[in-house]
């Protein structure tokens, strides 16, 4: 009996053994498929036939303040500065006119007899002078129109300055002994002043010369007299004219009236004229 009883116990405890043994190798096992879900075939879902995948999204531009636009920049053409050439080099002269000089004027009236003053005469001679160069349609300028003082290298200097093509100044004579009279230019050797091809001696012959076949007076020449302010000063070609002298009774006759200081006044233009043909200016 014992002996029965011990081996029913024995093999009762061999087959609660054998079952504890098969449920640990199921938890095992049943641990070891969730252990990594991701990789087991029932863990990856199936793609269904209509899952659509989701459009991806639409990605707007940034809206940003427009800017304001560069200014159009014009590139600029410089042109090389070259060396001036003798035909670039600029020819062109100083605007041809006459300087007129009537002598004395304000307080300095010059020579006088009988009434007759000599800055009254020049001014009269001057102003017809003027008309008929202008007439002529060569430009002028006159040194005084009215009764005013000037001194006398103060005129040169002006002309100077001006740069004027021709000077003429006018004036009349007076000596102590009557029976001097006559018509005399002054010029001056000194320098050799010219107007493109004319030179100043060639100027006092065209104008002396002129006066002295016009008003038929007592020819005393041309005279070379480098001390004259007129002529001294001077950086154009100048004359200074003494048409006649007033202490003379023939020249203060002559001088009184006004038909002869328009002949006086002709014959300079004439040689004025002459002079600047003679320069021939382009």
């Amino acid at each position: 009996m014992n002996k029965a009883i011990h081996i029913f116990l024995i093999l009762t405890i061999f087959l609660s053994f054998s079952a504890c043994g098969s449920n640990a190798r199921q938890v095992v096992m049943s641990n070891i498929v969730s252990e990594n879900p991701a990789t087991s075939p029932s863990a990856i879902p199936s793609p269904s036939p209509n899952l659509t995948s989701s459009p991806a999204p639409t990605i707007k531009p940034v809206q940003t303040a427009p800017s304001t636009p560069s200014p159009t920049v014009t590139p600029v053409q410089v042109k090389p500065i070259l060396a001036p050439t003798p035909t670039s080099i600029s020819t062109s002269r100083p605007e041809t006119f006459v300087f007129i000089d009537a002598g004395h004027g304000g307080n300095d009236p010059g020579s006088s007899a009988n009434g007759l003053v000599e800055k009254e005469v020049t001014l009269d001679i001057a102003i017809k002078l003027n008309q008929v160069l202008t007439n002529n349609k060569i430009k002028t300028y006159m040194v005084r129109t009215g009764d005013k003082f000037m001194d006398h290298r103060d005129r040169i200097y002006l002309a100077n300055d001006m740069k004027a093509s021709l000077y003429i100044s006018i004036h009349c004579d007076w000596f102590d002994n009557s029976k001097y009279g006559g018509t005399q230019t002054y010029y001056t050797s000194a320098k050799d002043l010219r107007l493109g091809e004319l030179t100043e001696l060639q100027y006092a012959k065209y104008v002396h010369n002129e006066l002295i076949n016009t008003i038929k007076s007592n020819n005393r020449g041309i005279t070379d007299r480098p001390t004259l302010a007129a002529v001294k000063y001077a950086t154009m070609p100048s004359i200074l004219i003494e048409t006649g002298f007033l202490s003379n009774p023939t020249d203060y006759t002559n001088l009184a009236t006004g038909e002869y200081r328009q002949k006086i006044a002709e014959a300079m233009a004439s040689g004025i004229m002459q002079s600047l043909q003679k320069a021939n200016l382009k």
